[in-house]
C-alpha cells in the first residue's frame, strides 16, 4: 500500500514479519491507526501523514526503539496511546491531541517529566487523560488501543468513536501516570486489518484513495 494517500475510516497492521512500514504518501486517516504486536517491525514512515481523526496506537512491537517517522503529523482528533521498549519519542510537529495520551516504555531513556511540560503545560494534550511511565515491566503494561483486533462482521454498520477519552488524571511511579485504562477507547465498525502480511478489506464504511 505504499500509494495510498487517503484512508478514510480505521487501519490496523498486526502481527505481522515486515521490518518497516512505509506509507510516505498517506496524508490524512479518517479513523484510528493501530500499529501492534509486529515482532520484527524496526522502523515506521508516514513522511506526508498530517491528521489522524480517531487514535494513534502504538503497542507491543518489540523491536520498535523509537515513536518517530511522524514528521508533519499535527493533529490526532482521538487519543495517542503508545506502549513498548522505545528509548526515543519524536512527534516533533505534533500540535493537538484531542483525547488522552498514554505512553508506556520498559526504556528508562524517555522523560516523562520533560513530556509533560512540553505536552501538557502546552496544552497540545486536551483530554483528561494523561499518563506517562517509563523503566516498566512490559508484564505490567496496559495493551494499547486497538491491540487486540476484533474483526467485524460482513455488512455490520455504525458510528465510530476512535480513541475518545474521559477522565481524571494522577501522578505515580517513574514520571506521571493516569487512570488512562478505562478511559481509551477503541474505534467502531469498518476497517482495514492486515494481519499475518494479509490484507482484509470491510467494505462497509471504508473508502481509501491510491495515488496514481
Amino acid at each position: 500500500m505504499p500509494a495510498l494517500t487517503l484512508v478514510k475510516s480505521d487501519i490496523s497492521f498486526h502481527e505481522n514479519e515486515f521490518s518497516s512500514l512505509v506509507m510516505d504518501k498517506l496524508e490524512r486517516i479518517g479513523g484510528t491507526v493501530t500499529i501492534a504486536n509486529n515482532n520484527k517491525l524496526t522502523e515506521t514512515s508516514f513522511k506526508s501523514l498530517s491528521v489522524v481523526n480517531g487514535a494513534l496506537s502504538i503497542g507491543n512491537n518489540t523491536q520498535l526503539v523509537s515513536i518517530d517517522g511522524f514528521p508533519v503529523l499535527s493533529e490526532i482528533h482521538g487519543t495517542a496511546d503508545l506502549a513498548g521498549s522505545f528509548d526515543e519519542y519524536k512527534l516533533p510537529s505534533l500540535q493537538d491531541v484531542r483525547g488522552g495520551m498514554r505512553l508506556q516504555t520498559t526504556s528508562n531513556k524517555v522523560g516523562c517529566s520533560d513530556l509533560e511540560r512540553k505536552l501538557k503545560g502546552e496544552n497540545i494534550v486536551k483530554g483528561d487523560t494523561w499518563s506517562c511511565s517509563a523503566s516498566m515491566q512490559e508484564s505490567n503494561m496496559v495493551p494499547t488501543v486497538g491491540q487486540s483486533p476484533t474483526i467485524p462482521n460482513s455488512g455490520t454498520s455504525g458510528g465510530s468513536n476512535s480513541g475518545g477519552s474521559t477522565g481524571g488524571s494522577t501522578k505515580g511511579g517513574n514520571g506521571s501516570s493516569g487512570n488512562a485504562a478505562d478511559n481509551m477507547q477503541t474505534s467502531g465498525a469498518s476497517k482495514i486489518i492486515t494481519q499475518g502480511s494479509s490484507l482484509f478489506a470491510f467494505v462497509v464504511g471504508f473508502v481509501y484513495t491510491l495515488g496514481l
